[in-house]
This record gives C-alpha cells, structure tokens and sequence, in this order.
C-alpha cells in the first residue's frame, strides 16, 4: 500500500499487519490501465477540480496532474513504503468501511516521480521525491515551482518485469488496454461531474477524454456517453429512492424508439463506478427487460433497445466491502436484498 496523496490532514502511520493483510488482493497484478485509475483516484481523493492525465502506452508512461490538496514533505517521506498509508489508520477504520477511493497504492510499484505543493500554508515549497523499484530519495525542493496539488510520473513501467513488458507491448494488448483505460476514465469521470478531465495519449498526440466541470452527472452523461451517438436520443425517466440507509437518483431511458446506444450505461457506488459486470448491473438490465416484454403489448413498434441509465447509489461504506476485488471495480454488499429493494424500488413501473 502506499501513501495517498493530498491526505495531507492525516498524519501518514504504517498500518498493522491485520490491517494491511486486508487491503491488498491476494494477488496483485496491477495493468497499466488499472494504474492510471489509481493515480486519479488518488486526485479525487485529494479533492481535485482539475485532473489532467497523460499516456504513452509504447513507452509504458504515464503522468497525472491534479489541483488537490498537495503532500506535504512527511508525506513525500513514506510514500511508497509498504503498508504505510495515510488515509486509513487501524483495521477498525477499515471495518468501518472505506471512505476514500484509492487505498491500496498500487500505482506507486513503478519508477515514479512525485512533486508536489500544499495547499496550506500558502507558502508552502514544491517538494519532489523519486521511487524505483522500492528505493526512493528524500524529499527535497523541486526543479519548478508549481501551483498547489500534485504531479506524479510513471517512467518505464514493468522495467523489472519482463513477462508483463511484454505482454503489455503487443499491439493487441495495448489496444485493448487503451479501450479499457478510455472506458473507465469516461466513466469516472461522468460520475465526478464537478471535475475537469482530460486525457490525452502522447504517443498520438490525440486527447481521448476531455470534459470540462458539470452541472450535474445527467449533463456530463449526456456530454461523454450520448454525445457520439448518430441515433434518436432516447428519453430518459428519472429516478429516485430513499429510505434513509440507501439513496438511487438517476435517469433510465423510457421505450421511445428502437434504436441501440451502446455503452451508455453508468452505475456508482458513492462515486465509485462499477463494471458492468456487477450484480447491480445485471438487475438493471434484467428489471428494463422485463419492463420492455410488459410495454410491448401497448406500443405499435417497441424495439429491442439495450438499457440507458446513469444511476447513482449512496450509503454509508460500512453497508458493503470495497477491498475484496483487486481492481476494486466491484463491491460486496452485506444486504444485498436490501440493496436490491431500493433499486426496485426507484425504478419505473408499467401503466
């Protein structure tokens, strides 16, 4: 585990062994993509407006550049060490559920070069501190000033693990994590509507990610996941659900057409979206259906259109385990049935 940057409120301690026996995934094989996500985790958690990601999918690099709170230079000191964390402090913080997104640090296993600037005190100095392989230097005055938040650069990845270079160098595998990486930073950043986003691949020079700050998750929804579609736009229900442990607001679309937008589909937990794949996910998709077979028989031409949601769920962290899954894409909840009563719940019944 390593140390999140901008937590810099919190002092950075080194976790028990039973602590950090439960945040870390018995096997950690962390992707290029997945690393990426865990860098800008780390700027959300740090409460950043701005994120701006940089990939080079030949060289293996990478960078992210947030406005967040900054590390200070205790922080710089440890990060990277292992178990040491400043965002949980005990094994009882943790069974109290996580409240941040990134917890497990599995960014940092690379070279990579950190600068960094509080945001208090004001005056605060640029700090950088350098990581290889485990090794890293003391923190020590940058190069550049720069303004409050943080820089942190990915050099050379798998330097030392040779099966996964190359297994990551394939022209297929490097597609494919560049669609993968594409998917999830659109995701998140729908579900993060008051931040700035781009990402852009310098191996291309072309952005693939840019959204500026939104209203709410249904503009940046419509503005990433809708905006490319050549189709009627569908009409979307909204919805909403609250009783008090769980809280669904959203919109579904409504069966007005028969046309197929694929992948505008977003479901998050307390911010955090989950893959498509996930539990939830699957009761949507199985609810519309059943609402579409119900509907059919009282519209002259209904379609067979996919579900389009972006729907938003809330509780107390407590109420499911984010550490169980290594990619930390999908969530345990402890009453699912519960969970599955609030979805229904919210969502449109047939006339």
């Amino acid at each position: 585990a390593g140390v999140g940057k901008g937590c810099v409120n919190m002092q950075s301690a080194t976790l028990p062994r039973e602590g950090s026996d439960r945040i870390r995934a018995a096997t950690t094989d962390p992707t290029f993509s997945r690393a990426l996500e865990e860098l800008v985790f780390n700027s959300l958690d740090a409460g950043a407006t701005e994120i701006v990601a940089t990939v080079n999918v030949q060289a293996l690099s990478l960078s992210v550049r947030d406005n967040g709170s900054g590390m200070d230079r205790l922080a710089l000191s440890v990060v990277g060490t292992s178990a040491a964390t400043s965002k949980i402090r005990s094994l009882e913080e943790l069974r109290g559920g996580v409240h941040t997104f990134g917890f497990r640090g599995e960014a940092l296993h690379a070279l990579s070069e950190i600068v960094s600037r509080c945001v208090d005190p004001p005056a605060a100095p640029s700090l950088v501190t350098v990581l290889q392989h485990g090794q890293r230097t003391q923190p020590g005055p940058a190069a550049e000033a720069r303004a409050p938040g943080t820089t942190v650069s990915v050099r050379n990845m798998f330097s030392n693990r040779a099966v996964a270079r190359k297994r990551h160098q394939r022209p297929s595998a490097a597609g494919a994590d560049l669609s993968l990486r594409v998917a999830r930073m659109t995701r998140l950043a729908v579900a993060s509507p008051g931040v700035a986003f781009r990402l852009h691949d310098a191996s291309r020079g072309v952005t693939l990610v840019t959204k500026g700050r939104a209203a709410s998750p249904l503009a940046a929804f419509r503005q990433l996941l809708l905006c490319g579609s050549h189709e009627e736009q569908p009409r979307l229900a909204e919805l909403s659900f609250d009783d008090g442990r769980y809280s669904l607001h959203g919109h579904l679309s409504v069966l007005c057409n028969g046309g197929r937008i694929r992948d505008a589909q977003l479901l998050s937990l307390n911010g955090r979206p989950l893959e498509r794949t996930s539990e939830l996910h699957r009761l949507i998709e199985a609810s519309y259906a059943r609402l579409h077979r119900r509907l059919a028989g009282q519209m002259s031409s209904p379609g067979s259109a996919p579900a389009v949601f972006c729907i938003s769920l809330t509780c107390c962290p407590s109420r499911y385990d984010a550490a169980f899954h290594k990619e930390k894409s999908e969530v345990m909840f402890y009453d699912l049935a519960a969970v599955r009563n609030a979805l229904l719940g919210a969502l449109p019944r047939p006339r």
